[in-house]
């Protein structure tokens, strides 16, 4: 039996034991699998192309202790075949810690609620954590090291929520240098279902040495700490059948590199989001969306700034594959999918746009159609535009989406995406027309 493996049995029988002796009151045990077969074409002449299988395992245990304590485990094996030669090697780049088919601890935390006989909730160990969609925070199925406290007011004339947490991404022993964390508060009221309004402060910290490259340039230097901290306010409501959603991010800090040299950080971004549906009886149901998101980029004139908007823990993965913005080109406000880095994490030297180049505005939006309550189909159009680019070429390209997607039961659901990906003059020469393909097969029980 390997480590990990090794190291999630301990886990669950820690869990098993701890619900037997405290006489729990309930027992969740569960699994996602998911299986897709992918054909990714290259947006650039010279860069690869794809062409695999992905299968993704998630476990879960959980269980309730007592009303107020909760315990839960959750492991995930990425599993790809028919990667072969050089994307073999890029495997062992990712964001996980396998991604070989062994199975890895994604979440293992102890929660408790009504601390001090208050609406306090306390998480500890390793956790999921997302503000939002995402925009600037979200563990993208990793999970977080961290410490969280979530309390609710008391008082229902005080309608108010926070959320304040800690989280260590990466520490070297025996040092205070060298280390990674993530600090984050939020202050909240309403709800998802009706109005939700949410300002927050979060702030990176890195002081492990990563290489950093501002948007204008065109090669990284090696830093020595990096502090970069949003100031953001989030809405998303309802009016009956439609919703709409908007958040602004504003963007500080500074960056310290070796041989001088520094930066200070600046920019913003926003998303927003509207949406409706119409339900016919005869018909079925059609719906609608809108969307508008942008980050600021670099201006080449402004020397010791580096004004593109970089949330490093934005939403991107959806296991191996990029999730954003447009199927292929997977766009975030600040970086897209990139054919020459298959599987790395994005960075500020691998952000899948042209060098040089930083920030992306982009409009999109699509249609949608269920004839039935199993079936749907939607049919999405996204165009890309860098905000800042040395060589005045802006123009990063469009894409067209169409998914379909079959509820077979309530365990058992397949899907179809076919996006097409046609790359601007910002990647020329030797931008070419990108085409992909994917099916999928999902089981949860």
């Amino acid at each position: 039996m390997n480590k990990p493996a090794r190291k999630f049995l301990a886990l669950s029988l820690l869990t098993v034991g701890l619900s037997h002796n405290a006489g729990a009151i309930s027992l969740d045990l569960g699994a996602n699998y998911k299986l897709q077969t992918i054909s990714e074409g290259n947006k650039l002449a010279g860069e690869p192309s794809l062409s695999f299988y992905l299968e993704r395992l998630q476990v879960y245990m959980g269980t309730q202790l007592n009303k107020d304590v909760e315990a839960r485990v959750q492991i995930q094996a990425l599993n790809p075949w028919g990667l072969e030669g050089s994307t073999t090697t890029a495997l062992q780049n990712t964001r996980y810690p396998s991604a070989n088919g062994t199975p890895w601890v994604q979440s293992a935390y102890l929660k408790a609620s009504q601390l001090f006989g208050q609406p306090i909730q306390l998480t500890l160990g390793r956790q999921p954590i997302t503000w939002g969609d995402g925009f600037v925070l979200t563990d993208d199925e990793l999970g977080f090291d961290a410490i969280r406290v979530q309390a609710t007011s008391p008082w229902a004339t005080l309608p108010l929520d926070s959320d304040i947490f800690y989280a260590k991404i990466s520490q070297e022993f025996g040092s205070s240098t060298g280390s990674s964390g993530l600090f984050g508060a939020l202050l909240g009221t309403g709800s998802e279902k009706k109005t939700r309004m949410e300002i927050y402060f979060l702030q990176e910290s890195d002081d492990s040495g990563t290489p950093y490259e501002a948007g204008v340039e065109t090669a990284p230097v090696t830093s020595s700490q990096i502090t970069r901290d949003f100031l953001g306010l989030r809405i998303h409501g309802n009016i009956h059948d439609a919703y709409y959603k908007f958040e602004y991010a504003k963007q500080g800090g500074s960056v310290n590199r070796v041989g001088g040299n520094n930066l200070t950080l600046q920019g913003y971004g926003l998303t927003f989001e509207a949406g409706d549906k119409l339900t016919t009886q005869n018909y079925g149901v059609f719906n609608g969306f809108f969307n508008y998101a942008m980050g600021t980029g670099d201006s080449p004139g402004n020397a010791g700034v580096d004004g593109a908007f970089r949330p490093t823990y934005a939403h991107r993965w959806d296991g191996l594959e990029r999730s954003g913005y447009g199927r292929y080109f997977a766009a975030t406000v600040s970086d897209a999918y990139s054919t020459a880095a298959l599987f790395n994490n994005s960075s500020t030297s691998q952000t899948g746009l042209p060098s040089g180049t930083s920030g992306i505005q982009i409009v999109g939006g699509g249609v949608g159609y269920s004839p039935t309550t199993p079936v749907k189909m939607e049919l999405g159009y996204y165009d890309y535009t860098a905000e800042q680019s040395l060589t005045g070429s802006t123009n990063l390209g469009s894409e067209i989406d169409l998914t379909l997607h079959y509820q077979y039961t309530g365990f058992l659901s397949f899907g179809g995406t076919y996006a097409r990906f046609t790359p601007g003059s910002a990647y020329s020469p030797g931008g070419q027309t990108a085409n992909l393909t994917e099916l999928t097969a999902e089981l949860k029980f």
